[in-house]
């Protein structure tokens, strides 16, 4: 069985945000339709780049074998703000 490894997406890669808004888009896409508003390139980029002040969106990936095949996000609450998580 392969290693599988979650990934941190750079937000400052346009290497590796691009992909992951791809694969994104992609299972957006796939939804019935009516369902879903997919979020465009540039305002995810700009999103996952905000550091914020009470959270921060983190891009993921999931790599087996050396190959990206999934996409995630995590919302994080900011380490230095509030210290209640939703």
């Amino acid at each position: 069985m392969s290693e599988h490894r979650i990934v941190e997406v750079d937000p400052f890669d346009p290497g590796q945000v691009d992909p992951w808004h791809g694969a994104y888009l992609a299972a957006e896409l796939a939804a019935p339709e009516g369902v879903t508003s997919p979020w465009q390139l540039e305002e995810v980029r700009a999103m996952m780049q905000d550091q914020g002040t009470r959270y921060r969106d983190i891009a993921t990936t999931v790599h087996e074998a050396g190959n990206a095949y999934r996409w995630g996000t995590l919302v994080r609450p900011d380490a230095h703000g509030p210290t209640s998580a939703w």
